[in-house]
Formats: structure tokens, C-alpha cells, sequence
């Protein structure tokens, strides 16, 4: 196979921008770049800003490259897998999630403007990287939502689609990727900015955006938390109505049973003011449905008590001639109850009737 042309050597800042990580990138001891067969040192990330072809934009600052591989190793400390178009964080069914290499990120390091580290090849990785079947490294890390700057590395993939394919995240992570982690190039006319908006002036917007949003979103909740509330209010409200329903259905029923006591004590009373006249004979039986006609309330009843008050006995005490013979048809001349009812009298003024007509 003939050999690649070598890669000048640059001990500056990385320029990534819309470029790709080359596996073969990294210089020899003799200061140029060669295209081994299989390396055991790889790049993962350039120092300093990083531009993906996809839009994305992070940070790898070098100052910051000792918490990197410190929270690396942290979380992976037996190392980090290297594999096929990041396969392992794949949603499909049919992911294999096989290995390529694994990466010890305890050999981290900073060579030649990337942050690089030794790998371990599985025979199959082995094999792939020498057939040149793929060609350039697509890291996966972990970037601070609003600075950008690359927190951790979590996984690495062999790929020949660069930065179109180079997740944030690994899928066991619950941090996602948000707006502010994209390019300000193409940021700059969402954020309604000027074409020569600095990226300073894009990551000072972003973050007040941010503060917008997060303050809504804190309203939001808030607000959330109040419905809720009225709605364990409304529950208990209906809840009491349902209460108060019942104890108002108890209470009419309370009340009409008061009013029946009420009204059959009345038409108790009435009977036996208008009986107690008919005895008195101050009316006549055939006057007994008038007054009971006029005493149909308290007030009517009042009236005719006041009126029996003064009123002559009309001398009806005595018995009257023709009352003392038995009703035609009756079932017993000395029933009281028959008598009163044929003649409508009292049933005390039938029973002296009664009376008076057995001792005569």
C-alpha cells in the first residue's frame, strides 16, 4: 500500500473548524506526522475551540485538560470503549456495540495541539484501522451546558462521516445538548445578531436567554404548584358541598316532619275548641264546618277561640228532641263515635246524649 504524504507538525492551537480529527494525526519522534498502519496513540479532541461540521460548537481549554481526565477517570476508570460510528449509543435493534479498542484515559495527555490517548485495540479494531476500512476519530463527551468547555470524555467511535455523527453524550447520561452548544455561525441569526457578532457577544446573549428561559421556566412550576393547589381546594370544596347537600336534605326532611307534627297538632287543637263550643252548645252542629272553615291558621283559630269567649250558650246543651232516637241504620245505639258521626256533633255531646237517653 503506498505511503500517505506526511503532515506538517503543529505544536499550536488545533484549528478545527469544520476539519476532522485524522487517526493518523500525530507526529513521530523524528517531528514529522506519519500514517501508520495501526497507532497506539490516538487524537481525541483538538486543544482549544472546537467547530464541527454539524453546527456544533465546544471548548477544550488546556488549563482545563487536568479536570478532564480527572472526571474521565472518575467514571471510567478500567477505560472508555472505542467503536464503529458510535454503535454503542446507538437506538437501533440491531447495534452490536462491539469494540474496536478501549482507551485509557489514565494516558490522556496533550500532544502536538490535541488532547490524545493510548489505546488498546480489540484483533477486529486491529484489523479494521490497518485495512484502512476507517480513518478519523469522533469523540463523545460531556460539555458544560453554558460555557461549552468540555467536562469529560465518555466514548470515542472510528468513523469515515466526521463531526456529522459526534454525540455530546453517552446514552447512559442524562444531560442533553442544548442550543447554546451549537455553532455561533449559525447562532447568530437565531439570536437576530449581526453577521459579525462576536462569539462573546453570541455566549452573553445565549446566557441571558437562558436566564429568561429558567426564570420562566421556574414561574411555570410555580404556577403548576398553584394549580395543583386550587385543585386540592376545588376537591375539598366539592367535597364539603356534597356535605353541606346532604346535611340540607336532612334538615328539610327535619323541617317536614316538624311541619306534619306541627299541622296535626293544630288540627288537634282546632277540633277540640270547636268540639268543647258544640258541647257547650254556643254553635249548632251545622255551624261546626264554618267555624272550622274560618279557623284554617293560628290566626283564624285565634278568632274563634275569642268569639267562643263571649258567645251565649244558644241552649243546645239540652238534649234536642228527635236526636235521641237511633239513626237509621246504624249499627249501635250507644256508639258514641256512630252518633256524633250521623248527626255531626261532638263526640262528648253524643255520649251525653247517649247517657241521658238511657236514664230516661
Amino acid at each position: 500500500m503506498p505511503s500517505a504524504p506526511p503532515i506538517a507538525a503543529d505544536s499550536g492551537r488545533a484549528s478545527f473548524a469544520g476539519s476532522a480529527i485524522d487517526l493518523f494525526a500525530l507526529k513521530d519522534g523524528t517531528g514529522e506526522a506519519t500514517r501508520g498502519d495501526v497507532p497506539t496513540t490516538i487524537p481525541l479532541a483538538p486543544i482549544g475551540d472546537i467547530e464541527a461540521r454539524d453546527g456544533r460548537f465546544f471548548r477544550l481549554p488546556e488549563d482545563e485538560v487536568a479536570n478532564v481526565i480527572a472526571r474521565t477517570m472518575a467514571d471510567t476508570p478500567d477505560g472508555f470503549v472505542l467503536d464503529w460510528y458510535h454503535d454503542a449509543q446507538s437506538q437501533s435493534a440491531f447495534r452490536t456495540q462491539a469494540a474496536a479498542g478501549w482507551i485509557n484515559p489514565a494516558t490522556m495527555r496533550v500532544e502536538g495541539g490535541f488532547l490524545v490517548a493510548d489505546v488498546e485495540w480489540t484483533e477486529r479494531g486491529a484489523e479494521s484501522v490497518a485495512a484502512r476500512e476507517v480513518r478519523y476519530i469522533s469523540p463523545a463527551f460531556i460539555p458544560d451546558d453554558e460555557t461549552r468547555i468540555v467536562m469529560q470524555f465518555t466514548s470515542a467511535a472510528l468513523t469515515n462521516m466526521p463531526a456529522l455523527q459526534m454525540p455530546a453524550l453517552n446514552q447512559n447520561q442524562s444531560i442533553l445538548m442544548s442550543e447554546s452548544q451549537k455553532n455561533p455561525t449559525g447562532m447568530r441569526a437565531i439570536l437576530g445578531l449581526s453577521k459579525d457578532a462576536t462569539v462573546e457577544e453570541c455566549d452573553a446573549l445565549l446566557v441571558s436567554n437562558r436566564k429568561d428561559a429558567e426564570a420562566y421556566a421556574a414561574k411555570v412550576a410555580e404556577l403548576a404548584s398553584v394549580s395543583d393547589e386550587l385543585e386540592s381546594a376545588v376537591e375539598l370544596l366539592s367535597a364539603h358541598k356534597e356535605q353541606l347537600s346532604s346535611a340540607q336534605g336532612i334538615i328539610e326532611e327535619m323541617k317536614a316532619a316538624d311541619q306534619a307534627r306541627a299541622a296535626e297538632a293544630f288540627s288537634a287543637e282546632r277540633s277540640a275548641v270547636i268540639g268543647q263550643a258544640l258541647d257547650d252548645g254556643k254553635i249548632t252542629p251545622a255551624q261546626v264546618e264554618s267555624f272550622t272553615s274560618i279557623a284554617k291558621d293560628s290566626e283564624g283559630l285565634e278568632r274563634v277561640v275569642s268569639l267562643f269567649e263571649v258567645s251565649a250558650n244558644l241552649g243546645l246543651t239540652e238534649v234536642t228532641p228527635g236526636l235521641t232516637e237511633t239513626p237509621a241504620g246504624s249499627t249501635s245505639q250507644n256508639d258514641p263515635k256512630v252518633y256524633a258521626e250521623t248527626y255531626n256533633v261532638g263526640i262528648e255531646h253524643a255520649t251525653k246524649i247517649i247517657a241521658e237517653r238511657d236514664q230516661g
